[in-house]
């Protein structure tokens, strides 16, 4: 086992006794979100949110999303790639928001602003110009172009938006399938098919859920399907792959996806 993944393993297990030593907060007579974050949190981010064994939460850098829904998934599910432990068995969703309310009003009172798009990054071997042709877009995961003019974005909480003539267009494209969006999962890769401009294919690839399962957390597995695009909308949907059942589960990260 390499370091890396001892210092993972380790941090895991600390993080997970943390949510564990949380298990009955919430029968106490509600805590403050402050109260909460220095019980759960505080030892992995810091007792002032500066970060420590893990990242800041007032610099502004939201490596996995910056939205209110996406870091309230983000504590409910964890993200285990990163040892971050899913807090929903600590946690109800109000002590969650507790939570939350408390770290965007620190950050609030820090003044921090979410750092500018470098205009250059420099590697070893090259020089990298930055040209910015489309903001606002929620977690933009694969691009794929249909042609010189056109391309195809994933935005993993599941739209795919048409960039056309260096534009964003403001409506997704219309019916395209339904995904979990928890976790590594959502809406992932796009590739338009080599022979487009004769039949139209469009391949995507996202995190299916067997929404008929059994059980409260339902089980889910990447799945691949092919359509097309006519007047803004998704259709002639066919399954490409679809894992068997069976080895459908109940984690919300490896989903893979590239294709």
């Amino acid at each position: 086992m390499n370091i890396h993944n001892l210092w993972l393993k380790t941090l895991a297990w600390a993080c997970m006794m943390i949510s564990s030593a949380t298990l009955h907060m919430d029968a106490q007579a509600q805590p403050t979100g402050k109260a909460i974050y220095a019980q759960a949190c505080a030892q992995c981010h810091g007792p002032d949110l500066q970060g420590g064994q893990a990242q800041s939460l007032k610099d502004a850098v939201w490596q996995f999303g910056s939205k209110r829904s996406h870091i309230f998934r983000n504590i409910k599910y964890g993200i285990s790639d990163f040892a971050m432990p899913a807090f929903e068995e600590a946690l109800s969703d109000d002590a969650i928001n507790r939570v939350l309310d408390f770290i965007f009003e620190s950050e609030k009172k820090s003044g921090s602003t979410r750092p500018p798009t470098p205009k250059r990054i420099f590697t070893l071997d090259y020089e990298l110009t930055i040209d910015v042709v489309a903001e606002g877009l929620d977690i933009p995961w694969a691009i794929d172009f249909l042609d010189e003019e056109r391309a195809l974005i994933t935005e993993r909480p599941g739209r795919l938006r048409l960039l056309e003539g260096g534009k964003l267009h403001s409506e997704a494209i219309e019916g395209t399938p339904s995904v979990l969006h928890e976790g590594q999962g959502g809406l992932l890769d796009v590739s338009v098919d080599p022979d487009y401009a004769e039949n139209g294919w469009v391949y995507l690839s996202y995190s299916h859920l067997l929404s008929d399962a059994e059980g409260e957390r339902k089980p889910a597995m990447t799945r691949i399907v092919r359509g097309k695009i006519q007047d803004h909308a998704w259709t002639d949907q066919e399954v490409i792959y679809e894992a068997p059942h069976d080895l459908y589960t109940t984690t919300r990260h490896h989903y893979g996806s590239r294709i």
